[in-house]
């Protein structure tokens, strides 16, 4: 069946100039689909030893030695399942080249279609991350999202985008470079990437956690480079980058003096940032004072704030 609706497409295609192919490109994005779908219905986890289910938790020497022989004189375990067939991957790798092939024909016409074939790559992604959980099906999600999010701002009317950035571009000052917007408009993705980490490590998957927070920090220093050329971005990015560092720093166990460090790092740059943006002309002896005030303050936190907090405020 999946032969024949492709070459149906196949035929349709050769009956149009090259040039309206992209009319049916989520024809194809969803054909594509099918195939990965079908393809991921079939993949599995690595096995993991369940041996430690197989033993009571118990300090008694006497039960521990009970359970270790009715163990031993059991029927052997079964083995392991054997890893999938080479052959059943073929399907998600031509599905994956085909959704592909299918978004570079209708990018630029056919926005409206491209953003439909980068919601079903999306939900196929995380459909491959839920059964595998591999770190590089989590970063190909998160690239998927954020180029669902510039297709859909394109896709979006013109006068409906002007009258959403005219308010930002006069606010900000941001007339001279609009590309530094990016740095606030893109934000929700970092905050939605150290949730996602939050949700992981809960899960105990510190893998992913881990890998999470590296893509939201990866991501805001890009944004933050982004956001120099404007200064009024610059500190709104700042801003929401420290609160952001300080709840990573704060709910991650065990502490790490690195986020710590980070946290601390960015309130110094907020604040230089600032002031720097509200008074560009301050003398010298200003910055004196401010310096001063701020080692006073570190000292005070490093005797009230307690372990590694206290211990990273004199770095």
């Amino acid at each position: 069946l999946g032969i024949s609706l492709g070459l149906l497409l196949l035929r349709a295609i050769t009956q149009t100039s090259p040039s309206q192919w992209g009319q049916f490109g989520f024809a194809f994005g969803l054909y594509a689909a099918t195939w990965v779908w079908l393809g991921q219905r079939h993949l599995s986890p690595a096995p993991t030893s369940q041996a430690s289910a197989d033993f009571p938790q118990s300090s008694d020497a006497s039960t521990v030695a009970d359970a270790l022989d009715s163990t031993l004189s059991a029927s052997p375990p079964p083995p392991l399942p054997a890893s999938p067939n080479p052959l059943t991957r073929w399907p998600i790798l031509l599905g994956r080249l085909l959704l592909i092939w299918s978004w570079l024909l209708t990018i630029s016409d056919w926005l409206a279609q491209a953003f439909g074939i980068s919601a079903l790559g999306l939900g196929l992604r995380l459909q491959a991350l839920q059964r595998l959980g591999k770190r590089r099906d989590l970063l190909m999600a998160y690239i998927i999202a954020v180029q669902i999010g510039f297709v859909g701002w394109e896709v979006l009317p013109v006068d409906w985008r002007q009258a959403m950035l005219e308010p930002l571009m006069t606010g900000l000052v941001a007339v001279w470079w609009p590309t530094a917007l990016l740095g606030i408009s893109l934000f929700p993705y970092v905050v939605a990437m150290v949730a996602l980490g939050d949700w992981y490590y809960r899960r105990n998957q510190p893998r992913l956690g881990g890998f999470s927070d590296g893509i939201a920090l990866g991501s805001n220093l890009l944004l933050t480079l982004v956001s120099i050329p404007v200064g009024r971005v610059l500190v709104v990015n700042l801003i929401a980058s420290t609160l952001t560092a300080f709840v990573l720093a704060g709910r991650r166990t065990p502490r790490r003096q690195s986020q710590i460090l980070l946290s601390y790092g960015l309130t110094l740059a907020t604040i230089f940032v600032t002031i720097g943006q509200r008074w560009p002309q301050w003398p010298l002896t200003h910055w004196l004072t401010v310096i001063t005030a701020l080692a006073v303050v570190v000292i005070v936190l490093s005797k009230a704030l307690p372990n590694l907090w206290g211990k990273s405020a004199w770095f």
